[in-house]
C-alpha cells in the first residue's frame, strides 16, 4: 500500500478532515491534499508527528510492502484472543474442580467402605466369640442344645450379612447420587463454555 493511500486510510479512521489533520501538523489543507494525491511527500519532521498522531512507526508509513491494519481489525483480533483465553481458562478450572471433587468422592467412598467393613468384621468376631463361648458352656449338653446354639449362630451371621449388604447398598446409592451431581455440574460447565464460544 502506497504512502498516500495509508495516509487517507489512517486519517479517516481517526475521523479527521484534511483541514483538521493539517492544523495538527501545522500545514495547510492543500498540503495534506497533495500528500494524499501523491503529488508530494511530507518531510521527516511531519512524518514523525504523523506517527505520533496515528500511533504507528514511521517505517510502517513509508514501507509500501506493509499493510496497515485498521483499529477495528486489531480490536477484533484482540477480542478473539481474549475470548479464547477465557474459554481455555474456564475449561481448565472445570477440569481442576472435577479432579478435586473426584478425589474427595473417591476418598470418602473408600473410607466409608473401610468403616463398614471394619464394623462388619467386628460384629462377626463378636458373634463368633459369643458362639464359641456358648459352645464351650454347653459342650456337655445334649446334641439338640448344640444344634440350637448353631442355629442361633447362623441366624446372627445371616443378620450381620444382611446389615452389611444393606450398608454396601447405601454406600452405592450415595456414590451414584454424587456422580449424578458431578455429571450435572459438568453439563452446566459445558453449557457455559458453549455460550462463551457463541
Amino acid at each position: 500500500m502506497k504512502f498516500n493511500e495509508k495516509l487517507i486510510k489512517l486519517r479517516k479512521e481517526k475521523g479527521l478532515s484534511q483541514e483538521e489533520l493539517g492544523y495538527q501538523l501545522n500545514v495547510t489543507r492543500q498540503t495534506v491534499s497533495k500528500w494524499e494525491l501523491g503529488q508530494t511527500t511530507p518531510e521527516m519532521d511531519k512524518l514523525l508527528e504523523m506517527s505520533k498522531i496515528f500511533g504507528i512507526n514511521v517505517d510502517d508509513l513509508l514501507d509500501e510492502t506493509k499493510e496497515i491494519k485498521s483499529q477495528t481489525e486489531e480490536n477484533k483480533t484482540n477480542k478473539s484472543i481474549k475470548k479464547i483465553i477465557i474459554i481455555v481458562s474456564v475449561v481448565l478450572v472445570i477440569l481442576i474442580l472435577l479432579g478435586i471433587v473426584g478425589m474427595k468422592i473417591t476418598d470418602r467412598l473408600f473410607n466409608n467402605v473401610l468403616d463398614k467393613s471394619k464394623e462388619g468384621t467386628d460384629m462377626v468376631m463378636d458373634i463368633w466369640e459369643t458362639g464359641a463361648n456358648m459352645m464351650d458352656q454347653y459342650e456337655e449338653k445334649v446334641e439338640k442344645e448344640k444344634k440350637d446354639t448353631m442355629d442361633q449362630f447362623n441366624q446372627f451371621s445371616n443378620q450381620i450379612n444382611e446389615e452389611f449388604e444393606q450398608q454396601v447398598e447405601e454406600a452405592k446409592d450415595e456414590y451414584n447420587e454424587i456422580m449424578k451431581q458431578i455429571q450435572e455440574e459438568y453439563n452446566q460447565g459445558l453449557e457455559k463454555v458453549n455460550q462463551l464460544m457463541q
